[in-house]
């Protein structure tokens, strides 16, 4: 996604569409602007969770070596990292930047600085959790693709995953949790124990006629992973 200001004005309008759209008439394209992003991106976003991609999509754009230092402040501020670096070098480049911009007096405290910004971001990451969890589309989609005998063994079926996911985050291996979880048994994630122990694998009849679970899946992880629903 791209976020384009409006020229020639003191607060701008934003617009935040996809990267293949044309730029819209009488904007600027500040994708690359992180700051931009911390000012108007969350208003455009359907939830915290949402609003943190599209910085960690833009800020595996431009890297942290092209981040000013406000920018980089940024990103500490909302625990965003660079999706190449290891969470060591990441740690080390952020300790780096609070010592020699003199926001911390030594490592230790630089250390403290991330750990409080990571407890932050953890609280409100989890808060977004809770809202995709309990959003009527999710019942919406279930209710689509599965009749009610079905949705009612689907949510049986995902009782504890569905609530680490909704009361502490906790998503999937390909989604940051060191553990097997809820988008790992929606999608069957291989390597994990739901590979073939998943939601492709409990032989659903599809109620729209569909001949397999690929859009029902897809459209569930719409929803969980990527924040698109409506309060």
């Amino acid at each position: 996604m791209k976020l384009y200001t409006e020229n020639n004005e003191t607060i701008p309008a934003i617009q935040i569409l996809p990267d293949s759209d044309p730029i819209p008439s009488g904007y600027t394209d500040s994708s690359q602007d992180l700051i931009a992003w911390k000012n108007h991106g969350e208003q455009k976003c359907s939830d915290y969770l949402q609003f943190k991609d599209r910085i960690k999509e833009q800020l595996n754009i431009k890297t942290w070596d092209n981040l000013s230092n406000e920018e980089k402040d940024f990103t500490i501020e909302i625990d965003a990292r660079e999706s190449i670096l290891d969470v060591a070098t990441d740690a080390s480049n952020k300790i780096t930047h609070l010592l020699t911009t003199g926001q911390a007096a030594d490592t230790e405290s630089a250390r403290i600085i991330i750990v409080k910004a990571w407890a932050r971001q953890q609280v409100r990451r989890v808060k977004a959790s809770a809202i995709r969890a309990n959003s009527v589309a999710v019942l919406e989609v279930v209710g689509t693709y599965l009749s009610v005998s079905d949705a009612t063994d689907f949510f049986i079926t995902v009782t504890n995953l569905f609530t680490a996911f909704e009361k502490q985050g906790i998503m999937g291996t390909q989604d940051g949790s060191s553990e097997d979880a809820l988008f790992d048994y929606i999608e069957s994630t291989a390597g994990t124990v739901y590979e073939f122990a998943g939601l492709a694998s409990k032989g659903y009849t599809i109620q729209n006629g569909d001949v397999d679970e690929t859009n029902f899946i897809n459209a569930i992880m719409d929803i969980l992973r990527h924040g698109e629903y409506i309060n």
